[in-house]
């Protein structure tokens, strides 16, 4: 059975390596210089923000909320979240919902075009509805990890300096960890103390659980489950949110077979969680207040698009769910492989298994002069990107990372 089950493992790896085509396609969408008006009701257009910037932002809806993101990130998403057009009375229409943009006091909602206001272009730049104009709060344009003000806390502890604190201090020294001999369930809760758009969690695990849940409250009572997995097998894990959340917990089930343990006994850690969030919240304020902005966040640029066509993106979506059972299959191969490599008579032992694959997937995560892809900055950048069009790079690069170093090991083992 072993060598079958390897040959599988090395046919997913070499051809998840070489097959599987991981840039993000984009649909086809052309548009004018972001200077040049909007001509005529139901001409598509960006709304390209004038705020200070690394790159461009556009007002998108995700999840049903309007924001500011990364223009190429949108586009490239190919759904046309960042396309919008005005209707005969004056509406602002997002194309994609067919729902139009309403003033909720200084917040903006999308509801019915029936029951929505007139938006004007004003010459200056601002976008005004009644009285007020779209505006941004916050620091800056970007994204920030939440995580770092909440309160953590955990149904096990090992002691006070391995407290649910320390998950979330983005001190790379120190980590939570559960109670050794506590197989679980296991329960590590993050409270933000108010509601934010979460695009992607980060979790960098010190022993990893196997299986475990996370979901998300937006009162702290009620949860939602986000994602699940019984057959994690690398120390990185990277899931998307889009969606709001107040509080954020992980349900660890059942420890890793070989990094879950302490001294033979099962445990849990987590050395950093991060919630990378918006910095930016879009707002409604006086146009007299809004002009005084120094980053110019009141300004905006209706960029007209000549052409979209979801096509592309339509057929790049229609292969996320065999992506997603690959995936599947290969933990759970890789999971077998770990707990037969474990039983053979004269292999290695397991921490010089560990020691493969944490190399192998530090070779990913924090390679010398490169970005890691578990950076807890608080600008956004490459490695705080969250999936797009379902297909998360950096979480099937650490993957086929530790299905190599499981095979390798496997291998020496035999020979």
């Amino acid at each position: 059975m072993i060598p079958c089950l390897l040959l599988a493992c090395v046919a997913m790896v070499v051809l998840g390596s070489n097959a599987i085509n991981l840039q993000t396609g984009a649909a086809t969408h052309f548009a004018t210089s972001a200077n040049k008006s909007v001509e005529g009701a139901n001409a598509a257009f960006m709304l390209v923000a004038g705020v200070s910037a690394a790159e461009e932002h556009c007002l998108v809806v995700s999840a049903g909320t309007v924001l500011l993101d990364s223009c190429s990130q949108a586009v490239a998403a190919g759904d046309g979240r960042e396309l919008w057009s005005f209707l005969g009375g004056g509406q602002l229409m997002h194309l994609a919902s067919k729902k139009c943009a309403s003033e909720t006091r200084t917040a903006l909602a999308m509801a019915e075009c029936g029951a929505s206001p007139a938006w004007k272009m004003l010459p200056n730049g601002q976008v005004q509805v009644g009285g007020k104009c779209l505006s941004q709060l916050g620091v800056g344009a970007g994204t920030e990890n939440v995580a770092i003000r909440a309160a953590a806390i955990a149904t096990s502890g090992a002691n006070a300096a391995h407290a649910a604190a320390a998950a979330v201090d983005t001190d790379d020294a120190t980590f939570w960890a559960s109670r050794p001999g506590d197989a679980g369930p296991v329960v590590l809760t993050v409270d933000l103390g108010e509601k934010r758009i979460i695009s992607l969690m980060k979790i960098s695990w010190e022993f990893p659980a196997q299986s475990f849940v996370v979901s998300s409250s937006l009162d702290g009572e009620h949860w939602t489950e986000v994602f699940s997995t019984t057959v994690n097998m690398v120390k990185a894990s990277r899931i998307p949110f889009g969606r709001h959340a107040r509080a954020v917990r992980v349900e660890m089930r059942k420890p890793h077979p070989v990094d879950g343990t302490l001294s033979g006994q099962a445990v849990y850690g987590i050395r950093s969680l991060s919630l990378l969030a918006p910095r930016l919240a879009v707002t409604l304020e006086d146009c007299a207040t809004a002009s005084q902005t120094k980053d110019a966040r009141d300004k905006y640029f209706a960029s007209q698009v000549s052409d979209f066509d979801p096509v592309a993106a339509d057929s790049l979506r229609a292969e996320v769910p065999a992506l997603a059972a690959a995936k599947a299959f290969l933990s759970a191969a890789l999971s077998e492989v770990v707990g037969v490599y474990r039983k053979l008579p004269g292999c290695q032992s397991d921490q010089a298994f560990t020691a493969k694959s944490a190399h192998a997937v530090g070779l990913l995560t924090a390679g010398p002069q490169s970005s890691s892809l578990l950076t807890t900055s608080g600008r956004s950048g490459r490695g705080d990107k969250a999936d797009m069009n379902g297909i998360d790079e950096a979480d099937v690069k650490v993957l086929l990372a530790s299905a190599r170093s499981a095979i390798v090991a496997v291998r020496d083992a035999l020979m």
